[in-house]
């Protein structure tokens, strides 16, 4: 036959207060965790995509001067990336020929193939250096979970 508890022990029970104190740190604790986490995985995505911005200047400083050179590009794109992020990057190197008066598309993407294959009455020459990264955050890499988005920056210049 079942042992039932008698209804001064339950009132007895439920009057009791010792431990909630620890039970609301436990859930409150674990909440506050999970956003200041979420917080670092966001900071560092945005590190990220600032490290990429300035590569990809780099890159684009190079293709200024030497437009056609999309190995040295690439290269000055990585080598001014931290060394984190060095094997994940993809470099997309391009050109838009135009004639005089004109105008191109002013966005990455909107380039056509290699810089030496502009045709003759081409007065206007842009570079377009697109650079996108794969990276693992903070919080993507051990959970095994897909980034929201991959960072990726855009360098357009005019050469001569």
């Amino acid at each position: 036959m079942p042992v039932r508890a008698s209804p001064s022990t339950m009132s007895r029970l439920l009057r009791d207060r010792r431990g909630s104190a620890a039970l609301e740190f436990g859930l409150v604790a674990t909440m506050v965790l999970a956003l200041l986490l979420f917080a670092f995985d966001v900071g560092l995505s945005m590190l990220q995509y600032a490290q990429l911005n300035v590569a990809v200047r780099a890159g684009g400083q190079y293709a200024m001067t030497f437009p056609t050179d999309e190995g040295g590009i690439h290269a000055a794109v990585t080598a001014a990336l931290p060394s984190t992020l060095q094997a994940a990057v993809t470099t997309t190197v391009g050109c838009e020929c135009l004639a005089d008066g004109a105008s191109g598309s002013g966005i990455c993407g909107g380039f056509s193939g290699s810089c030496s294959s502009c045709g003759a009455g081409t007065t206007q020459r842009f570079v377009h250096v697109a650079t996108n990264v794969t990276t693992s955050t903070w919080l993507t890499s051990p959970l095994k979970i897909t980034p929201l988005a991959t960072p990726s920056a855009c360098y357009v210049a005019r050469v001569q």
